[in-house]
Order: C-alpha cells, then structure tokens, then sequence
C-alpha cells in the first residue's frame, strides 16, 4: 500500500473511514524539526515500517503545519507524534522520535485488533448508543446553558490554544456577552460534542442552541460587518421560531454583594465551595478536581457558581 500522504483534512477523515479494519498511524511532523527532515530519521523509520508490515497497518504522514485544525483537534502539542486508528478512532499516541517505542506501540495495537476485531466493533457500537442515551441530554444542557455558548480549550481568562484565542478576541472586541466550557476539564464532553455536533474540531461557537462553527466561521460572520449584529440576527431568528412555552423569562436580578452578603455565603454550610459551575457540571478543570477529591471521601459541602455572578467572583 506504501506510504500515503494527506494534505487536507478530508482526505485524512476519508482514509480513516476507508481503512475501518486496518491499525492506522499518522505521522505528523514539520521540516523545521530535525529528525522530520524530507529522508531524515523519521522517514527511514517509516521505510522500515513499510517494509515490515506490508500488511495490517496503514502509514500516513500528515504535515502538522498543513493540517493545523486537524492536528489541534487531536491534540497535536509537538513533532513528531504518531497517532494511532483503529475503526476511526484514535486510540493511542506517540510523541517524539522514539522508534524502539513505537514499534512495540505498533506490536501492541496489532495483538488488540487481531484478537479483538469482533469486540471493538460492539464497543464502537456501544458507545455509539451511550452517547445517545448519557450523554445528549447533558450536551443539550451545556449548549443551551447560555445564548451565546462557547466550547473552547482552556478559559476566556487562559486561552490554551491559538484557535481559542482568537475567537475569544474577536468575541471581546465586540463586547460580546457568553458563556464558555472547558473541554480540556472534561474529555468525555470533549469527545462527545465532535459527534453530537458533527463537527470534529474546536473551539466551536453555539448561539440559543444553534452551532455557528468555529473560528473561520466567526470570521465569515466579522466579513459581513459587525460580528454582534450577525449573532443578534441568529438569535433573534432562533427565538422567533420557539413556541412561547419555551423561551426562557430574564434572570433574576443578582442579590447586592456587600459584606453581609458575602459573610451569609461564607457562612451558608460548614464545607462551602466556591467554583465555576455546579458538582454535576463543573466549569473547569480545577473545579471538577476539587469536587471528585470532595465527593470521594465522602465529604458533605454546599457550593456557589461564581460564573453566575461577577461581583462574588
């Protein structure tokens, strides 16, 4: 079969759905990097490996540079890394130049998919049917949590990718009002919303419900003049088209923060947690950390949404 090379995102998505019962490793990797270099030690490995298995695996180089979204959405951080498919699914990594590695990670997977074929297409289909039965009602909470929501990596505060980034500052040049959720706090989110939403890369973008994409998306909308009057037009369409029983009255005004407040908030359990979210829908990492440490030794406590009001934040 040889070595094949993607250099879009669609001809990656196409070869992996072709190749559903063959192991798949990606290789992606950067000229700038040395071992990576065009007949440097990644591609001589590479040859290796072709010779190898003639059969059983399929090689692929995808160029991380090339493939950015794509790489990001799998969490590409450094080259080289070499991903592992099997049935579409990534299902192991490798990163850095480490062959004596990756052939026993290659030994590894074959054994799993040879003795297993039967029993990774019931799990496929099994988690499949999970997400529709434990997951969608959680994701729709999350989507429709606020109207303008915002599924990014890291915080509005702490971007963790350049992707992220840039759709925050493009949403706060507009001083534009959302929500946000962490997906690098939450894999299972994370992994679940690519095939709920059928959109396998993030940061992605939710107004009253409604997926607007991700940042070249945004960016189409900032094309057509000012990205605010566009989402306030999406809004508005999305609202008109609801039956009246359910769209959502305003929220109560907030309680005036003062001291007294404050202390009665301190003071409202003997365990109190201040965090972003709730315990059945942390916010963000640290807070999903704190409440499994909590709720694993048993311990009772109250919490309090700090994302629900600024001031107490």
């Amino acid at each position: 079969m040889g070595i094949q090379e993607v250099k879009t995102a669609e001809a990656l998505d196409g070869l992996l759905k072709a190749s559903d019962s063959a192991l798949v490793l990606v290789y992606f990797w950067a000229e700038f990097h040395e071992a990576c270099k065009p007949g440097g030690q990644m591609d001589q490995v590479l040859k290796a490996l072709e010779s190898k298995y003639q059969s059983g695996v399929v090689l692929v180089k995808a160029e991380a540079e090339q493939l950015a979204t794509t790489a990001e959405a799998y969490g590409v951080t450094m080259v080289p890394t070499f991903l592992f498919f099997k049935g579409g699914n990534k299902v192991d990594s490798l990163e850095g130049a480490k062959p004596k590695e990756l052939l026993a990670k290659i030994e590894a997977n074959l054994r799993t998919t040879t003795s297993s074929s039967k029993n990774v297409t019931a799990k496929s289909s099994a988690a499949t049917t999970a997400l529709a039965d434990d997951m969608k009602e959680r994701l729709k909470s999350l989507i429709n949590s606020s109207n303008i929501m915002l599924f990014i990596k890291g915080n509005p505060s702490e971007p963790r990718c350049k992707f992220s980034r840039a759709m925050i500052e493009i949403l706060n040049s507009e001083s534009i009002a959302f929500a946000s959720f962490d997906i690098l706090g939450d894999n299972d989110v994370r992994e679940s919303l690519k095939v709920y939403s059928n959109w396998k890369t993030y940061p992605q973008l939710y107004v009253n419900g409604k997926l607007i994409g991700g940042l070249d998306s945004l960016k189409d909308l900032q094309a057509k003049g000012s990205v605010a009057q566009e989402l306030e037009k999406i809004k508005a369409a999305a609202t008109s088209a609801l039956p009246a029983s359910v769209i959502s009255p305003s929220p109560p005004a907030s309680p005036a923060v003062t001291n007294e407040y404050l202390g009665k908030l301190l003071n409202s359990a003997p365990v109190m947690l201040f965090m972003k979210g709730n315990p059945g829908e942390p916010r963000c990492g640290f807070s999903a950390k704190i409440v499994g440490i909590l709720e694993k030794e048993g311990i009772s406590f109250k919490s309090f949404d700090i994302l629900t009001n600024e001031d107490v934040r």
